[in-house]
């Protein structure tokens, strides 16, 4: 038993470490992935393309679409309509709004993955309780 509390020791131990090296080299490449992690939330949840040139000149990037509508509180607009079948509006709102942060424009304004994280977990429970009722 003792090995095993030893061995998870030295786990937290190497993850702080990695967790402050990442600090340490700047904050750019931690929000950068929060911003990818918010573009692959965008392309799995509206079906669309990422790049499409048959929308208007300022929506041809999808995530500057998104952005656009979610300041006008219409991001529901971007969703499949699958998603918005089978998703509660109190999920939508969510994972909208998560997603919504994720984009800023400023890396410092976005949440951490850890806050991400946080949040999906939040989300993913609230459609476990939405099953069971």
């Amino acid at each position: 038993m003792a090995e095993v509390v030893s061995a998870l020791e030295s786990l937290l131990s190497l993850q702080q470490k990695t967790n402050d090296l990442l600090q340490a080299a700047g904050k750019a490449k931690y929000s950068a992935t929060v911003n990818k992690f918010s573009m692959a939330a965008i392309d799995n949840n509206s079906g669309k393309k990422p790049i499409d040139r048959k929308r208007e000149e300022d929506d041809i990037n999808l995530s500057r679409y998104f952005v656009k509508e979610a300041k006008e509180n219409r991001s529901s607009v971007i969703v499949d309509p699958q998603v918005l079948e089978e998703a509660t509006n109190e999920q939508l709102s969510a994972t909208c709004d998560l997603t919504y942060r994720c984009l800023e424009q400023l890396g410092r304004n976005r949440p951490t993955m850890k806050e991400v994280t946080m949040e999906l977990q939040r989300i993913r429970k609230l459609a476990k309780q939405d099953r069971n009722r």
